[in-house]
């Protein structure tokens, strides 16, 4: 049977950056700002991944892209914390983007704790018609604990159509 064991600091340490991420989503709403879910699979921990972005768009083809994630091992508990920039490739049909940025990586298990902190590159495909948007994206993170993973998803608008 697979348990995680989420404890009270656990999640008290990681609040603040998701109500800091639901903010910057509301001031960013005129710009047209997206925030989205998205499930995927880590191959080198080789454990689900779920997880929440905002897309806050600084230019026309650069956008902030803050992201939690949180594996799902088998014992334990694994989150992830990015701030990534992604770069809108010029394209007629669905946007692809690059992207790149800091990424922290904590492992709890029992009473131990380990962070790592390490650089993140990611290329996605994203439909942006209407106002919701399905993507697909892979993403790695280089640290001393390297971690590649699939992820799909949607987008959703801020403010609707």
């Amino acid at each position: 049977m697979r348990r995680n064991h989420f404890s009270r600091w656990f999640v008290a340490r990681w609040t603040l950056p998701v109500v800091m991420l639901v903010m910057a989503a509301s001031a960013a709403k005129a710009q047209r700002a997206h925030i989205g879910a998205r499930v995927g699979y880590d191959f080198d921990s080789k454990n689900p991944v779920v997880s929440t972005q905002v897309t806050i768009p600084m230019t026309r083809t650069v956008e902030f892209y803050p992201s939690v994630d949180v594996y799902l091992p088998d014992h334990g508990s694994m989150v992830g914390l990015n701030g990534d920039l992604k770069f809108n490739m010029p394209t007629t049909g669905p946007r692809v983007y690059l992207g790149a940025g800091l990424g922290v990586q904590t492992r709890t298990v029992n009473s131990s704790s380990n962070t790592d902190v390490g650089a993140n590159a990611l290329f996605g495909v994203e439909t942006r018609t209407g106002w919701v948007h399905p993507f697909v994206e892979g993403r790695a993170f280089m640290s001393e604990t390297n971690r590649v993973s699939v992820l799909a998803g949607l987008n959703f608008t801020i403010g609707g159509r």
